[in-house]
């Protein structure tokens, strides 16, 4: 099971009420762990931090679903507060490999692993100008690392892939570099690939190649998960469980995915094809009804979060606790009978 520490829905700059829900979620004790009556001021002319995981505002922090038994019921703060921190690496620039410096893989090949945010090491936090980097830091560190795949296992590298970008024409900067993906060593030797960042959805190239972070994204998901789908490893014992648990709401009368097991690869992947950049098919919704990638410039003032609107902003302990949503506990809530976590483990 992937930790639940690191932030997902801030902006490194310009909003620097969202740097902190970040930080706070990733290394601070009280942010992972201890009782809801613990707060750890940050320092002592700021306000404390609100613990992420206060079960009470997360019992309220979305509103029902209009078929109330499906709702969301979380893990327990035991749970939540017994995963493991998810270590920050030192990362490095991923560019269309034709465009990249000479040798540059091969520099990479001997970079020694380097941690930079555990539980044991973290950058200086004390003016503002380090939270807004510390903010940075965060928002381009991933889910996971390996290929780069999101849609299963894949044993090519697609950031290495000519293909890759002939298909996606995903957009790069002026210098040829990729800025939604990140380069990751652990094991010196071996280089992988971040995997589902903040920057990954909240990262824009702009018509003269210049980047906005915190800005609507305009990643190619759609078409880098058809890519994925037709390309992965064995598609017909991942796609279907990976499709299952991101989009599916067997509650409903009408189950979009009713059809599933008698959808091809092709079907799925196709699906996934139309889907524009700028628009994500994200858990919750579908590629049938893809919603706008959000802008995170102001977040600080909006009183909902989410596309759909269905969760609270009351204050920065509610966009921590989405934010932990985002990045790795919505699947493990229950709904139902139905636990999104349990449909993905079906092709592993």
């Amino acid at each position: 099971m992937s930790p639940v520490s690191l932030s997902r829905r801030s902006v490194p700059a310009g909003c620097f009420g969202a740097v902190i829900v970040m930080i706070a979620a990733v290394a601070l004790p009280v942010a992972r762990g201890g009782s809801p009556d613990e707060r750890h001021p940050r320092d002592t002319n700021k306000d404390p931090i609100p613990d992420t995981w206060d079960e009470a505002q997360l019992a309220s922090l979305q509103l029902p679903l209009a078929h109330a038994p499906a709702s969301a019921k979380h893990v327990s703060g035991e749970y939540y507060r017994s995963l493991p921190v998810r270590p920050i690496y030192r990362s490095y620039d991923v560019h269309r490999p034709d465009l990249e410096p000479e040798g540059y893989l091969e520099w990479l090949r001997k970079q020694e692993p380097e941690v930079l945010w555990d539980e044991k090491t973290s950058p200086p936090l004390d003016t503002e100008a380090d939270w807004v980097k510390a903010g940075e830091l965060v928002f381009d560190s991933s889910l996971g690392w390996g290929t780069g795949s999101l849609m299963g296992p894949n044993p090519t590298m697609q950031v290495r892939d000519p293909g890759w970008y002939k298909y996606t024409r995903a957009p790069l900067t002026a210098a040829g570099k990729l800025p939604f993906y990140r380069y990751v060593v652990r094991t010196k030797g071996r280089v992988e690939v971040t995997r589902l960042s903040c920057a990954m959805c909240h990262t824009r190239v702009m018509p003269d190649k210049t980047v906005v972070k915190g800005a609507q994204g305009n990643f190619p998901f759609g078409r880098a998960a058809a890519y994925d789908t037709r390309t992965v490893n064995d598609p017909d014992r991942w796609a279907r469980p990976m499709e299952l648990s991101l989009y599916g709401a067997p509650w409903l009368r009408l189950d979009p995915l009713g059809d599933l097991d008698k959808m091809s690869i092709e079907d799925i992947a196709a699906g996934h094809e139309r889907v524009p950049p700028g628009v994500l098919a994200r858990h919750g919704t579908g590629v049938w009804s893809p919603v706008q990638v959000p802008d995170l410039i102001g977040v600080e003032g909006r009183k909902y979060l989410d596309r759909t609107g269905l969760v609270r902003h009351r204050g920065i302990g509610d966009l921590m606790r989405y934010a932990s949503l985002n990045q790795d506990t919505d699947p493990l809530a229950l709904h139902g009978e139905f636990r999104p976590v349990a449909a993905s483990t079906r092709g592993s």
